[in-house]
């Protein structure tokens, strides 16, 4: 049933409803939010239609039922040396005594005066003994409109008392601490002593000087027995018990409680809030450092790329000395074979042809593929190495969602952390596959295919080549001339002239002569066109596998990064979102505080 509030607290009252359902939405949208912290908000909407709490807290022991007792002026609840409260016990106004179960908790009715302004809870004691008792009392606390923390003064702030007291300012009521038992001590210096201490601890240890009244319950409750009127009054007197009734009549008026009532859930709801932004600041820092990670992923997959031509380009220098030695090679057989007494050895093709490969080719090729092959080694170690270290990246992104981030927080975003991590896992279990050995052949294979062809056909270019490219055409007249009908086939081209030719007829060979050092230049410039074709040949090739393995590295490496930066980007605005959504929930607590406070 909806309580009434009088103006103008009946619209802060809607505000706090709408508030308090607000907040209790967003943390909802949250794993990591516990199911204490989220009941805490929803008991908030229900406390509101309680009467006033007045919550008696403290260790066991402590005088907490027989300090109630004294302000019903009744020996009601039960009191012993054994833990008499294991359950929350909240007394109300009743015209008859009465008990019952309801909600966990123990209901207890009584017509005291006092309880027509307010209920009072009695919590279970707290120390080290009673673990279930004192959790029960730390799960209550936050309903708490206005505490007492009854405190022995025989031994006065223990350190269950630390730890309750920083639970209670934790949620922000107003409390004070009652001194009991006071008809332990010797004399009022001891119990001034005993205040002392208590203010000074909680100054240091918790911040705050509470008020303090130093109390005898006992001396309170014992009064009501006593039929002497003059000792009845002498020993209530006594006991001090009149400075808390006084509190709870004048100062704790229907004014202040409506205000502490509607301020017990802002303090709750800020304070709750509070803790969830810090954790979520916490997992946007995290998720900060994940992007980073992908941006540095993508920084250091660029500098790959533009360093694949310039680590290419320093390999293949290694192939020059071949390259430079097959030209120097060449440009002595030009010059040694194309000699006027040498005509005759060109008549032979295939002879020719075999000494061009014995003198300029020789051991180029073998050279060359095994250079080409310890290129491919180094690629495939570097490539490897890039690899390995953004699988390391992504496999710390990964476990750090394991370890340390919120978890996926509807089914869309867990689908995409599954895909990245299947993703991340194929890839390093490929990467475990793929040895050395088997990269290099694979690259290799690609590689050598086209270059393989680049051999054959270059080679054989250059053993052809040396006899066709010295076309002159005076040349082929004069071999015409010189041995008409002979056979000269199509390498062996026009340098056939010399058959027989020189030695019968002397101004033929005069011509040639003349005709040998511009076709030594042609030759040589032919052959030396020829190695450059077959050096970019080759520099293409390595050029063009390269560029195809790094485009599987990229493929590869956005295959498993895009799920996870969908996820990401997802979960980043989901977190922002809720983050934002607690910082408004404790800007309009903080206006509605305000308002109270008027």
């Amino acid at each position: 049933m909806e309580r009434q509030f009088p103006p103008p607290y009946d619209r802060i009252y809607q505000e706090e409803i709408a508030l308090l359902t607000a907040a209790r939405a967003a943390l909802a949208r949250l794993d990591i939010v516990s199911a204490e912290d989220l009941k805490r908000v929803e008991d908030m909407l229900e406390h509101l239609n309680q009467l006033f709490l007045l919550v008696v807290v403290g260790e066991f022991n402590s005088g907490k039922s027989t300090f109630i007792n004294a302000l019903l002026q009744d020996d009601y609840l039960p009191v012993g040396i054994l833990p008499t409260t294991a359950r929350i016990t909240i007394v109300r106004h009743g015209v008859l005594k009465g008990s019952r179960n309801e909600d966990s908790m123990i209901v207890l009715t009584h017509p005291a005066p006092v309880l027509e302004k307010m209920s009072i809870v009695d919590t279970p004691g707290t120390n080290a003994v009673f673990r279930q008792h004192e959790k029960l009392a730390h799960e209550f606390v936050h309903r708490s409109d206005f505490v007492f923390f009854v405190m022995a003064a025989t031994h006065a702030f223990a350190e269950t008392d630390r730890v309750y007291l920083e639970l209670v300012r934790q949620y922000g009521p107003k409390v004070v601490i009652i001194l009991n038992q006071i008809d332990l001590l010797a004399d009022q210096r001891e119990v001034h002593e005993v205040e002392r201490f208590i203010g000074e601890q909680c100054a240091s240890l918790l911040g705050f000087r509470p008020e303090i009244i130093p109390v005898s319950a006992k001396w309170a409750t014992e009064s009501f027995r006593l039929h002497n009127l003059p000792h009845r009054r002498k020993l209530w007197e006594d006991s001090n018990m009149q400075q808390v009734v006084d509190l709870v009549n004048n100062r704790l008026n229907e004014e202040v409680r409506l205000r502490e009532k509607l301020s017990t859930p802002l303090r709750v709801v800020q304070t709750v809030a509070t803790r969830y932004q810090g954790a979520l600041a916490e997992q946007l820092a995290l998720l900060a450092r994940d992007f980073a990670a992908i941006n540095e992923i993508e920084a250091q997959e660029h500098a790959y790329q533009q360093t694949i031509t310039s680590r290419l380009d320093r390999k293949l220098d290694r192939l020059e000395p071949t390259f430079d030695g097959m030209l120097q090679r060449g440009n002595r057989f030009i010059d040694e074979n194309l000699q006027f007494r040498a005509l005759a050895h060109l008549l032979n093709r295939q002879e020719f042809q075999n000494r061009f490969q014995e003198a300029v080719i020789a051991d180029a090729p073998a050279a060359i593929t095994s250079q080409v092959n310890q290129i491919v080694d180094e690629l495939i170690t570097e490539d490897r190495r890039q690899w390995q270290a953004t699988f390391a990246a992504m496999r710390q992104m990964l476990m750090r969602h394991q370890d340390e981030i919120i978890g996926a927080v509807d089914d869309d975003f867990q689908v995409s952390l599954e895909a990245f991590e299947d993703n991340v896992r194929q890839a390093e279990r490929a990467l475990m596959r793929y040895s050395r050995q088997d990269a290099a052949s694979s690259v290799r294979d690609i590689q050598l295919g086209a270059i393989g062809e680049t051999i054959i056909t270059g080679v054989s270019g250059l053993v052809g080549g040396i006899i066709m490219m010295a076309v002159i055409d005076d040349i082929i007249r004069a071999l015409i001339a010189i041995q008409a009908g002979a056979t000269i086939s199509a390498l062996v081209g026009p340098l056939g002239w010399a058959v027989g030719g020189a030695a019968t007829l002397g101004g033929s060979a005069w011509l040639i002569s003349r005709r040998l050092p511009r076709a030594r230049q042609q030759a040589k410039q032919a052959l030396q066109e020829q190695i450059g074709q077959l050096r970019r040949t080759f520099e293409e090739a390595l050029s063009a596998s390269t560029s195809q393995e790094f485009t599987a590295f990229r493929s590869q490496i956005h295959q498993a990064l895009t799920p996870v930066e969908s996820y990401l980007t997802r979960l980043r605005d989901e977190l922002q979102s809720v983050q934002d959504q607690l910082n408004e929930v404790k800007q309009e607590a903080t206006r509605l505080q305000n308002a109270i406070e008027g």
